[in-house]
């Protein structure tokens, strides 16, 4: 059963772990995982309570304070990076190779058929919404602060949106596996409750326009969520949100 398996350090996760990995953890995995790749920290035994709580709030508490920073895209940028950031290298005790991977060749077709996937959910989404008579609403933020300096720190703050999905996943698995023991519904649930906060977290951006944020932001994101699930690698989906926001703001 998922909770008898032997708790794997954080630093085990990395690429050459494939060798090694128990059969019962392969047992439990999804079809769609790679295999000889884990997620950090979830049966860990020596994680406690603060970890979890800390890597959530890393990414709630810094959505509800960004709005009363000074007006400086440098200084939102960082924030919204360095704020999920440095509390997961405190998780993780500084290995930030438990979600940074060596990229691999098969990476790029996953990001190319992520990206299609989510402008084509996007569009369809979108105009089923308009013809149920939904008015769609922009990203108010980046149509405000469309120029050069928004462009050059977009970067820095697409990277933060990553770590605070991250965070957010990663919490949550570790909550539920720790209530559950079973390695599948803790990352169902863990995906689930990912999507719900990081689409409510675009609420300011979209005027308010909660079905649509849930719709298009939340459950959308599963696709660029889907290349971190797959390749236990944040650069993946980090790369296809970039890809696919510079598309749509270029």
């Amino acid at each position: 059963m998922a909770k008898h398996m032997k708790a794997a350090s954080p630093q085990a996760a990395g690429p050459q772990a494939a060798s090694s990995q128990p059969a019962a953890l392969q047992s439990e995995m999804f079809f769609w995982e790679r295999k000889g790749l884990d997620f950090p920290f979830y049966n860990d035994k020596n994680m406690g309570l603060w970890q979890p709580i800390l890597l959530i709030a890393s990414a709630v508490v810094p959505l509800l304070l960004l709005q009363y920073l000074p007006d400086s895209r440098l200084i939102k940028s960082l924030f919204l990076c360095l704020a999920p950031l440095v509390p997961f290298l405190i998780v993780a005790r500084g290995n930030i190779f438990t979600i940074v991977k060596r990229p691999r060749l098969g990476d790029i077709p996953l990001v190319i058929v992520t990206l299609i996937l989510t402008i084509a959910f996007g569009i369809g989404v979108a105009a089923a919404l308009y013809n149920l008579g939904f008015e769609i609403q922009g990203n108010a933020v980046y149509n405000e602060a469309r120029d050069e300096v928004f462009f050059r720190y977009l970067a820095i703050q697409l990277f933060g949106e990553e770590m605070i999905k991250l965070n957010i996943f990663l919490g949550v698995l570790i909550l539920a596996f720790k209530r559950s023991g079973n390695r599948k519904v803790s990352i169902l649930v863990a995906i689930v409750l990912t999507l719900f906060i990081f689409g409510l977290a675009h609420l300011r951006a979209y005027n308010g326009a909660v079905l649509q944020i849930l719709l298009i932001q939340g459950l959308g994101s599963i696709f660029d969520l889907f290349c971190y699930l797959r390749t236990k690698n944040i650069l993946t989906s980090y790369a296809m949100h970039l890809i696919q926001d510079a598309m749509f703001l270029v």
